[in-house]
This record gives structure tokens, sequence and C-alpha cells, in this order.
């Protein structure tokens, strides 16, 4: 008998709080990804949490050199060119 194993990403209503819970233990306590801003990373890594990490850090990275204090889908279109996914 042959198992197989397949991973699975976070489901979309997963992963806003994901995303929450990792910026709540770095010290922010406010949302600042805008809900069409997690429905594009949910589209662009499928809820994989390596993928969803990658972009949503490229995501940061992008509105800091912006100085924009909300991250919004074109942020998230931004990110995704840089980050292989």
């Amino acid at each position: 008998m042959t198992v197989k194993y397949t991973l699975q990403g976070l489901s979309k209503d997963e992963l806003p709080e994901y995303i929450k819970t990792r910026l709540k233990i770095a010290g922010l306590t406010q949302d600042i990804f805008t809900p069409a801003a997690l429905q594009a990373i949910y589209a662009n890594t499928k809820g994989f949490p390596r993928l969803v990490n990658n972009l949503a850090t490229t995501c940061l990275m992008f509105a800091a050199s912006q100085n924009k204090m909300l991250i919004d889908e074109e942020i998230v279109y931004q990110a995704q060119n840089e980050v292989t996914l």
C-alpha cells in the first residue's frame, strides 16, 4: 500500500489570522494589510506559509520604502515581482 502525502497551505480564512499573529509577535498591534492585499497574497501563494512569509516581508519592505502605513493590493503586486514564488 502506498500512502501519498500532500502539503496543504493555509485556507483563505486562516491567512489573515496567520499574518496578524506573525505581525503581533514582531510587535505590531494594528492591521496594516487591507482585505484586498490579503486576497492578493493568497492568490499568489496558495496559502503556503513559507511563500506567505516571503511575500509579506517583501510587502513590508516596499511599504516602508514608499513611507506607507497600509499595505494594499498594489504593493502586493509590486512585491510579487521581486519574489520568486
